[in-house]
């Protein structure tokens, strides 16, 4: 449906439209909320896309530069989102919104 309503919207669909970066934010936002769970995907993307619109252009933007390194923290935001996606997954594998019925162990 994403899809369709996408297409709408450009009037078309290519493929250079897509790129690595953006599909790893969206699995992110899939992964932190919880696989299989409407509503912790839509908290998911509410969350990282906070980090996103404020979190890494304001706050953390001029990071680097404080302690003396010379490059841009938005060059590295896949990395941040990357680092978000292991940490989610070792400390909670089913996201932190887990769909209903499934169980937290994978025996």
């Amino acid at each position: 449906m994403a899809g369709a309503f996408l297409a709408s919207y450009f009037s078309a669909v290519d493929a250079a439209q897509f790129q690595f970066s953006f599909s790893l934010f969206v699995f992110s936002m899939v992964v932190l909320g919880g696989l299989g769970s409407v509503r912790g995907v839509v908290i998911g993307a509410v969350a990282l896309s906070a980090v996103n619109s404020y979190l890494l252009p304001d706050v953390l933007y001029s990071l680097p530069r404080r302690i003396g390194l010379e490059f841009d923290f938005s060059a590295i935001a896949s990395g941040v989102y990357g680092a978000i996606i292991v940490v989610v997954m070792l400390l909670r594998p089913n996201g932190l919104f887990p769909a209903r019925g499934r169980s937290s162990s994978y025996t």
